[in-house]
């Protein structure tokens, strides 16, 4: 843990709530899937490629707000 100590504490706190919020996202996904299936009548495969768009969509608003910060 002699590591961790090294870092700003502004950094743990962002790693920390970086962690939370991939958590929270990676429980959404099956609720999306079900709802997307069942509620509006459409495949896996479709779900998944809905899915898949949007963890694209995020690691490239991530660049980019890395980038503009």
């Amino acid at each position: 843990m002699a590591f961790w100590r090294s870092y700003p504490r502004n950094l743990k706190v962002l790693l920390i709530a970086m962690i939370i919020n991939s958590t929270g996202m990676a429980f959404l996904w099956p609720l999306h899937t079900i709802y997307i299936t069942q509620s509006m009548g459409r495949t896996l495969s479709e779900a998944g490629f809905v899915l898949m768009l949007h963890s694209a969509a995020e690691i490239f608003g991530s660049l980019l707000g890395g980038y503009l910060y």
